[in-house]
């Protein structure tokens, strides 16, 4: 029966697993295009810096919006461990409260190139 149990504990837990990969795929399916180096569409580089001290990063438009950029996020792998999260601003801007996956886009929230932001997780 403790076999059992186990044998039930590991499927549910891969079966989670293996839903929230789908869940990250479909995200990254969805995401628009990464801007070229060279565009001429305004970019904003953004740089995450994760729990674990690891740095990502990505270029959006800056008529991009945070629900993008939160699309993005919760698409990556290196995020998978991190259930519960937060996502901070840049130093040196003065945004009230944490950041949201709202529609403002990056250029009204004044990011700078190369803006780092910083993930909390909630949990530690």
């Amino acid at each position: 029966a403790a076999a059992d149990a186990a044998y039930a504990a590991a499927a549910e837990e891969e079966a989670r697993r293996e839903q929230a990969q789908k869940r990250r795929k479909l995200l990254r399916d969805t995401l628009a295009p990464e801007p070229a180096v060279n565009s001429l569409v305004p970019c904003a580089p953004l740089r995450v810096r994760l729990p674990c001290g690891r740095l990502l990063s990505r270029r959006f438009a800056k008529t991009a919006i945070m629900a993008e950029v939160f699309a993005w996020l919760q698409s990556e792998e290196a995020l998978a461990g991190v259930e519960r999260w937060r996502l901070r601003p840049p130093l040196g801007i003065s945004i009230e409260g944490e950041l949201m996956p709202t529609d403002e886009t990056l250029h009204e929230l004044s990011f700078a190139a190369g803006a780092t932001l910083m993930i909390h997780d909630l949990d530690a």
